[in-house]
């Protein structure tokens, strides 16, 4: 009975997330582009009216959006779910499909099982945006022509922004993949899912985004407790080799110091990939930071990785994070009904399909095709651990019950 014991707490602790909360995984996920996303979404759910009215400028009918929608807590980045989706947004880039579906036709339902994630989930995917926050704008908005005029609450065409907004999700994860040679190039996938086994730490995310100015980052860090407030939260940028690191406060932007969102904006930025971690100070002189370990790195597109251990600049090598040169949108609305096997809570009905007009880059073509082919065993590879280890965690489970009945009988 204590070796099955020990067999079942091994493989519950190898099929758990090892990374402290913050960290990148040994790939580089998420990229700069899944944390900008992901920090986004953070602060639509948290702050909705202010999101809307601060970084949604050129969308129409936003009187409409969001405005009947509660606000709810944050949602705590997984690297599991973040791999899930990362997959699924290299399967559609290097197969040139666009489904909520495999492109093997594996169903979403299948999907989600196959990678053992838990509870009510949802997903919304999209497509020819290069950045996290155009892709967050356009599933808030959902247009049903793709014209920035947004579809108001309730109409039952704001499935994206249901997903986005819905209460009853702990933990997210955001897939980006850039293909040249795909239909439309950049492809994004983000699964929502409840969990009960959730990170502490109280900055749920924080990272940057160049918008509204396309030079200057804002730097935002989103926080939440029910059991601390915050005193003080300041950024730290990482100094070079012989230079201290310079620590700046943070303005409480909205909120309160237990349900807030911090933000620094510098007046200039000549820095590329410059390190940097949010840190903070509770009621009880307690100090939290973000990430928990390493640096995050200012970067517009994915040149620089997103996280890093090391204090020194870290680029990023992975051609599946480029970035288009673009020079023309479409965009085109479409809804999937879902089958009548998935349970009617899971709310993926509503997608959009944006088409990209770029200029394919060819040079790299043939080394870009050997690092998919070597990313997609790597992500089967994945598959078939987590969902082996799934299978040996019922079953040793389900030995243990029996012994311990057992040995109650007798």
């Amino acid at each position: 009975m204590k070796l099955l014991l020990s067999i079942l707490i091994v493989l519950i602790l190898k099929s758990s997330n090892v990374n402290s909360y913050g960290e990148s995984d040994s790939q580089g996920n998420p990229c700069s582009l899944e944390r900008e996303s992901h920090n986004l979404i953070n602060l639509a759910r948290m702050f909705p009216v202010q999101y809307k009215t601060s970084f949604m400028n050129g969308y129409s009918g936003l009187s409409s959006v969001l405005s009947s929608y509660s606000a709810v807590p944050p949602l705590y980045m997984d690297n599991l779910l973040n791999r899930m989706s990362k997959a699924h947004s290299f399967d559609m880039s290097l197969k040139n499909c666009f489904s909520h579906s495999d492109c093997n036709g594996t169903s979403i339902g299948q999907r989600f099982n196959k990678w053992s994630t838990e509870g009510t989930w949802a997903e919304n995917i999209a497509a020819g945006n290069k950045d996290g926050i155009s892709t967050n704008n356009q599933l808030i908005c959902d247009s049903p022509s793709g014209n920035k005029v947004c579809t108001p609450d309730g109409s039952g065409q704001d499935g994206h922004r249901k997903n986005i907004m819905g209460e009853d999700y702990q933990i997210l994860g955001v897939g980006y993949y850039y293909t040249s040679s795909s239909t439309y190039n950049t492809y994004w996938t983000q699964d929502f899912t409840s969990s009960s086994n959730l990170p502490t730490n109280p900055i749920y995310s924080g990272y940057h985004t160049f918008y509204p100015s396309a030079t200057i980052p804002k730097f935002i860090a989103m926080v939440y407790s029910e059991t601390q407030t915050i005193s003080t939260m300041s950024i730290v940028f990482v100094g070079s080799i012989g230079s201290a690191d310079s620590k700046l406060p943070m303005e409480l932007t909205y909120g309160n110091p237990s349900y807030a969102a911090y933000t620094y904006t510098p007046s200039t930025y000549t820095v590329a990939c410059q390190k940097y971690y949010f840190q903070g100070t509770t009621s009880n002189d307690s100090t939290i930071r973000y990430p928990d370990t390493g640096y995050l790195q200012v970067s517009k597109d994915t040149t620089c990785l997103g996280w890093s251990i090391s204090s020194s600049v870290s680029l990023n090598v992975n051609l599946g994070l480029e970035n288009p040169s673009q020079t023309e949108i479409a965009i085109k609305f479409e809804t999937s009904t879902p089958k009548a096997t998935y349970p009617p809570q899971r709310n993926w009905n509503w997608f959009w399909d944006y088409k990209l007009l770029s200029k394919n880059n060819n040079q790299q073509q043939q080394q870009q095709q050997q690092q998919q082919q070597q990313q997609e065993e790597e992500f089967q590879q994945d598959e078939e651990f987590y969902s082996s280890t799934s299978k040996l965690i019922v079953n040793s489970s389900v030995i243990l019950i029996a012994i311990f009945i057992i040995s109650l009988l007798f």
